[in-house]
């Protein structure tokens, strides 16, 4: 932390209530303890920054505070500096990657406790309203041109072994709609590569699936499996302990400015199948889903279909 802000800190603990701190020194988060003694002095020293009043105030900001900084130091390999972690954007994309793949509410709740803290720390960088968090309503797919940035983006990283993990990124999730976990246990030998195309063969707990790529995402793929051998996991072994983290962990080491996310990414493959017509019963086992609802959500961000076309596909029951 800076001079500045550990001042601030200092000044605030006499504001707080009584045995406020103390309360807070015995808190203990759902994490290996060797990562709390790394981490407990500047979770605290945030908290400390919003004044809480009472035991219970000071818990619910350390909460979300204790497991905003863990991914941010651990998987996303952020310095533990007040005027990164608690910048806006910062905070806004660990709410997005939803990591540990919270409820829509919490993610909510937990936004809003970090977004308090930032507010003390950092009043001058307010951003524009960033649109609310709601997973219920389908995560929002790229345009095309978001599309084109982003392959922009891949080819523009400044490392051979960054361009391919970018692309790796964005062809497993836009091109098959692979999560994050998925990839981090996908090996070269589950992709096979014939006349047909590519088929991506999905292993990860008990669940198995076979996912055909999209063929736009082709050429990427196979230029990111360059050289990689069959017995390796295609995006590379990591420490992290949560393979949830893989992808979000990435991109905030990435050159540039873009900063896609695995939830759009493999929304934009659920929507392009979706106006593309594919057969919903395929669609559901390609993605992995057991429920339509699943893929409901994404149905408005569907092209709304020309009067003259509803009425034909309605009356002959065939969209070609």
């Amino acid at each position: 932390m800076s001079v500045a802000y550990g001042a601030i800190a200092g000044d605030i603990y006499r504001h707080m209530g009584d045995g406020v701190y103390e309360h807070m020194l015995g808190y203990r988060p759902a994490m290996k303890a060797t990562h709390w003694v790394y981490i407990s002095s500047f979770v605290r020293g945030m908290v400390c920054i919003a004044a809480p009043l009472t035991h219970a105030a000071a818990h619910h900001l350390l909460t979300p505070a204790s497991a905003y900084v863990l991914w941010a130091w651990r998987d996303a390999g952020l310095p533990l500096d007040a005027t990164v972690l608690l910048d806006r954007s910062t905070i806004e994309f660990y709410i997005r990657a939803n990591p540990r793949g919270l409820t829509a509410r919490t993610m909510r709740s937990y936004r809003a406790r970090l977004l308090r803290i930032s507010r003390v720390v950092l009043p001058d960088t307010e951003p524009a309203s960033a649109p609310a968090y709601d997973r219920e309503s389908g995560t929002a797919p790229y345009s095309a041109a978001e599309l084109d940035t982003l392959r922009n983006w891949a080819l523009g990283q400044g490392t051979t072994l960054r361009r391919q993990k970018a692309l790796l990124m964005l062809s497993l999730s836009a091109g098959a709609g692979l999560k994050s976990v998925e990839i981090a246990h996908l090996a070269r030998r589950h992709i096979t590569v014939d006349d047909d195309g590519i088929l991506i063969a999905v292993h990860h707990n008990d669940s198995a699936r076979l996912v055909p790529l999209l063929a736009i995402w082709e050429p990427w793929l196979l230029e990111a499996l360059r050289g990689v051998d069959d017995d390796a996991l295609v995006f590379g072994t990591t420490k992290r302990t949560h393979s949830r983290c893989l992808l979000s962990g990435f991109v905030v080491t990435t050159d540039g400015d873009a900063r896609p996310t695995n939830a759009r990414l493999r929304a934009t493959w659920l929507v392009t199948h979706l106006q593309a017509g594919t057969p919903i019963k395929d669609l559901l086992t390609a993605a992995g889903f057991l429920k339509f609802q699943n893929l409901a959500q994404y149905l408005p961000h569907l092209t709304d279909t020309a009067r003259a076309d509803y009425r034909r596909i309605l009356r002959m029951g065939v969209a070609k």
